[in-house]
C-alpha cells in the first residue's frame, strides 16, 4: 500500500492531491484484543508475559492514537506532506 501511495502521490500532486499512508501498530480493540489471546492461548503463555509487549511508549495504542495522526495528515499544518508513511507504534518498530 505504501508503495502505491508513493506513485499515486507523484502522479496527483500536481492537481495539489496529498497522498500518504498510515501504519498503525498494535491497538487496543475488542477485535485485536481477541487476536492477541487467542494467540496467548496458542502459545501456552501467561496473560501477564502478553501484556510485556515490547512497546517503547509502554502502553497499546488506542484509536484515538491513530485517527489524531489520520486528522494532522488531513489538515492544512500538514500541507507540505506527501508520499509519506507514518508509522504510529509508540516506537514498537525501530524505522531508523
Amino acid at each position: 500500500m505504501a508503495t502505491y501511495a508513493t506513485g499515486l502521490a507523484a502522479e496527483a500532486g500536481p492537481r495539489g492531491v496529498r497522498v500518504n499512508t498510515v501504519t498503525p501498530g498494535n491497538v487496543a480493540s475488542p477485535g485485536a484484543d481477541a487476536i492477541r489471546r487467542a494467540i496467548v492461548d496458542a502459545v501456552g503463555a501467561d496473560s501477564a508475559e502478553a501484556g510485556g509487549i515490547a512497546i517503547p511508549l509502554g502502553r497499546l495504542g488506542e484509536a484515538s492514537d491513530i485517527a489524531e495522526a489520520i486528522a494532522h495528515l488531513a489538515s492544512d499544518r500538514a500541507a507540505w506532506i506527501t508520499a509519506s508513511n507514518l508509522v504510529v507504534d509508540g516506537g514498537q518498530v525501530q524505522t531508523r
